[in-house]
């Protein structure tokens, strides 16, 4: 069977291969790897496809089956105009498609909320595959790079893209000034963000392609999810390497992670309980990073990519 993948999967992997696109645009280059071991090719010509499938909010036009990456969370008072705008084409978008995809039950609820459409939920995957090939040693250089001892907890806010109403790395900082035991990396630029005061225990790394991001993230202990977004997977991706995750009780995140498992889910703006929670992780942390791993497990690519091969299936014998 052969699925045309929108955008085209040509323009997809140029992206990710200049480290450009983000988690939306290796999601469809990992679908595509993982879909071909199932018998679908992914082409570039819709006419050439037994399927369409659209990713995200594009032009007008009609899919066999569409994935929403993201639902603009409408419960936040303070918010950008463009999330409605964006949502408004994405219920357009979504009423006209055969079939839509979400990645977690929080999108699948905001997306019925905001838009009226029923979605089924093939989750947030991860390509473990990508995590197993990376040299044991890349832990120790990180390490050392920075001059950080083994015996401090090194906890990582994975973010590229740095705002005030998803994306805000406050917490990381707040947890920096009541942890100071620990030492806090920040991705991103530093300039995206200003800051009268910045605790001696945190460290910018920048903005990072891919494979330096993977460095970070199995040289870190701790992954901090506290971004407000619909999925995520830098925290899944965090748990297949055995770091147990310290965020907010929210989104796709909540759903991934149990809460005093592997990894402590705090409400949102509680700094206080995030800098507890660390304290929980390090006195349980054997525990902890065993089991983020296995929970990461059923969040592969191996595991989902069949759900959605149900989906299309599906699709396909409803006419």
């Amino acid at each position: 069977m052969k699925v045309c993948s929108v955008p085209a999967i040509s323009d997809v992997r140029r992206e990710w291969a200049f480290g450009r696109g983000g988690g939306p645009v290796h999601h469809q280059v990992c679908k595509a790897k993982y879909l071909a071991r199932l018998g679908w090719e992914t082409v570039e010509r819709p006419e050439d496809a037994d399927l369409i499938h659209g990713h995200g909010v594009l032009p007008p036009a009609r899919y066999d089956v569409l994935t929403v990456h993201a639902v603009w969370p409408v419960e936040l008072v303070q918010r950008p105009d463009w999330w409605d705008e964006q949502n408004n084409r994405t219920r357009a978008l979504a009423m006209r498609a055969g079939k839509v995809v979400v990645l977690s039950d929080y999108m699948a609820g905001k997306l019925e909320e905001c838009c009226g459409v029923k979605a089924a939920v093939v989750p947030q995957a991860i390509d473990g595959e990508e995590w197993d090939a990376l040299p044991a040693q890349d832990r120790q250089v990180w390490r050392d790079q920075y001059g950080i001892r083994e015996d401090r907890t090194v906890v990582l806010w994975g973010k590229c893209v740095i705002d005030r109403w998803l994306r805000d790395p406050t917490p990381a900082r707040e947890l920096a000034h009541l942890s100071p035991s620990a030492v806090v990396w920040l991705t991103g630029h530093p300039y995206d963000y200003q800051w009268l005061s910045m605790p001696l225990n945190l460290n910018w790394l920048g903005l990072l392609p891919f494979i330096e991001m993977q460095r970070a993230v199995t040289a870190c202990d701790v992954y901090l999810a506290t971004a407000l977004e619909s999925s995520g997977q830098g925290h899944l991706e965090a748990m297949y390497c055995g770091k147990p995750v310290l965020g907010y009780d929210w989104g796709g995140v909540a759903e991934t992670v149990r809460n005093g498992g592997d990894g402590v889910l705090v409400k949102p703006g509680n700094y206080e309980g995030l800098a507890k929670g660390l304290e929980t992780i390090q006195a349980n942390y054997a525990a902890m990073s065993n089991a983020a791993h296995e929970r990461a497990l059923n969040y592969t690519w191996r595991v989902v990519a069949p759900k959605l091969v149900e989906v299309y299936e599906g699709v396909l014998a409803n006419g």
